[in-house]
This record gives C-alpha cells, sequence and structure tokens, in this order.
C-alpha cells in the first residue's frame, strides 16, 4: 500500500504506510529506504525544500526521470480578464521566491522513437515531432494506469473552440482527442525559451516534450516575471522581481529575443496576441524588422567564419554601430 501511494504521489499516505511498517517491525530494513523518500517527499510538498544541487546533477543524465514532489508555492489560479484562468500572487513576492516545482505528468523523447517522423499538427497548424507524439501517448498510459488524476489533466486549456470543456468524462475513459488538443495547447520543451531555431541541435539538446498541470496555468508575457528552469522532467519557476499580491504572474513561452513578426507567428500557433510592453513598442517601430534582419544576416556570417573571430569581430563592429543608428 505504501508502493502503491507512492507512486499515486500521494506523499502523506505512503509516509503513514511505510511508518506502520517501520513502527510495528523494526527490523525490517526493506523500508528504510522508502520511507526516508516518502518523508522527503513530503517535506518538498509542504515547505518547497529541495536538494536543487542534486536535481542539477541528476539532470544531466540522458532522459532523467526525477523523483521530487510537486510544490505550490504563494501563488493560485484565478480567473484573468480577457485570458480565462491564470496565476496571481497570493501575497506580496520577493525576487527569487520559489513559486512551484512541478514534475511532467507525461513526457516524451525523440530517441524513444525508432525512426525518422515528420507530421503536421492540425490542432496549432504547424509540424509535429516523434517527442510531441510520444507525449501525448504516453499521457494516455498515465491516465489509464491512474485514472484519479483525470480531472486536473481534463480542466486543462484544451483550445478556444473547445466545445466540452464542462462536460464530465466518466470515471476510467480516455479521451484521446481532448488529450491531444490539451498538449497541443499546453505543452513544453526544454529548449523553447532558446532564441534561435537551431539553438537545440547547436547546443546538442534532443527534442522533447512534457505536459505539466500547473505550469500550464501561467499565461504568457515577453517582459514576464517569472522564470523557469528545467532539471529533466521537472520545471522550476522563481519569480524574477517583486510581486504584489494580486498581480498576475506570467512566463515567456518564446525568446524575447525574437523579432517580434516571428515572436507574433509564433503567438498565433496558441491563439491569442500578446499585448505586452515589448510587443507594443516594437509593433510601432518603423526600424524593428530593418534591425532584425541586420542582426540575422550577421549572426549566419557569424556561424560561417567560426573558425576566424578577427574577421566576425571586423564585420560586427560597423554592423552593431548601425544597428545603433536604428534604435
Amino acid at each position: 500500500m505504501g508502493q502503491a501511494a507512492y507512486g499515486m504521489r500521494e506523499w502523506e499516505n505512503a509516509t503513514n504506510h511505510f511508518g506502520q511498517i517501520s513502527k510495528e517491525f523494526p527490523s525490517n530494513k526493506a523500508v528504510a529506504v522508502p520511507y526516508k523518500n516518502a518523508v522527503f517527499r513530503l517535506i518538498e510538498q509542504k515547505h518547497g525544500k529541495f536538494d536543487f544541487k542534486k536535481m542539477f546533477l541528476e539532470s544531466k543524465k540522458d532522459k532523467t526521470e526525477l523523483d521530487v514532489a510537486d510544490f505550490m508555492g504563494p501563488i493560485e489560479i484565478a480567473k484573468i480578464d480577457g485570458k480565462g484562468r491564470g496565476i496571481i500572487a497570493s501575497k506580496d513576492i520577493k525576487s527569487g521566491t520559489l513559486l512551484a516545482v512541478s514534475k511532467a505528468f507525461a513526457s516524451g523523447y525523440d530517441q524513444d522513437y525508432d525512426g525518422f517522423l515528420i507530421t503536421i499538427n492540425l490542432i496549432r497548424r504547424d509540424g509535429g515531432t516523434a517527442a510531441q507524439m510520444l507525449q501525448v501517448i504516453q499521457a494516455m498510459k498515465n491516465l489509464q494506469n491512474n485514472p484519479k488524476r483525470a480531472k486536473e489533466v481534463y480542466d486543462l486549456y484544451a483550445g478556444a473552440d473547445d466545445t466540452v470543456t464542462n462536460e464530465e468524462i466518466l470515471f476510467g475513459v480516455i479521451d484521446a482527442a481532448r488529450i491531444q488538443r490539451i498538449s497541443a495547447f499546453n505543452r513544453f520543451a526544454s529548449d523553447d525559451l532558446a532564441p534561435g531555431v537551431n539553438f537545440a541541435k547547436f547546443a546538442g539538446i534532443k527534442d522533447n516534450s512534457h505536459l505539466f498541470i500547473l505550469p500550464s496555468y501561467f499565461n504568457h508575457s515577453c517582459l514576464a516575471n517569472a522564470h523557469r528552469t528545467f532539471y529533466g522532467d521537472v520545471m522550476v519557476i522563481h519569480a524574477t522581481v517583486d510581486i504584489k499580491k494580486g498581480e498576475e504572474i506570467c512566463l515567456s513561452y518564446v525568446s524575447p529575443l525574437l523579432e517580434y513578426s516571428v515572436r507574433k507567428q509564433k503567438f498565433n500557433a496558441w491563439k491569442f496576441t500578446c499585448n505586452c510592453e515589448l510587443c507594443a513598442i516594437d509593433s510601432k517601430d518603423k526600424f524593428s524588422v530593418k534591425r532584425d534582419q541586420m542582426i540575422a544576416e550577421f549572426g549566419e556570417y557569424a556561424r560561417a567564419n567560426k573558425s576566424s573571430p578577427n574577421r566576425v569581430i571586423a564585420k560586427g563592429e560597423p554592423i552593431l554601430k548601425k544597428v545603433y543608428v536604428y534604435n
């Protein structure tokens, strides 16, 4: 029963079951490790005490699945005008405060697909990957194994045209179409804040796709007041500025270093328009496109001549002066 509760991420039940065995059979050494782990998970969940150094080291392993609890800091899910649901501060928050730790409900990795796959995502109208497909399949398997988590998954945003948001799904039923929509609008990848489309391959990062529960409620802002960090299949979110009670807390879905037209195109896939201060400025800046083109051209030149840094510097200095002029 303790192992079952642990597998279902019910840390207090697991701790109680293991503790009962340890009390009644003190010589039973087999229960010592799972009992200690359950206690650690309970402390993480209630107090947000995590061994981030250990998490960081473990995350360096290939396709790491960390054993940690979920944690929800001084935040709450609330209705946001014009945005549906979002995350707000439940009290005044200082910069650097731990806001959330969330283990992915389901993950997918391209190395688990033995072959080459090209797909079209008709929901977001963009290209799909093997990792995304495997993440959807894994989500359905996890719901089949633990139907008690169905409500928190099915409650996630499934698109503006979703007509069954409030429809009750019978216990144990796997709504594959809904899970596909939920995954399409809520998935994360460990490199999705990279400023360039080729960053992942350049950095040696393999394609991955994760579905998180709590992080999916954070709305987007290019000038976000919170930042996420990945440790394998775990997302950790900290406040990056002081936040007042009741203020909305946002993450950046894409790198704010991307040019405005590219950011706008990516937002279309999520079916929203970003009205943050950066987008408002960029939309009115007549030189924005010209600067982006200059920087993109220099980036290509720098990559083609990376073995000749002096040549890159000589090319970059006059371009930097031009970019400054167009500011």
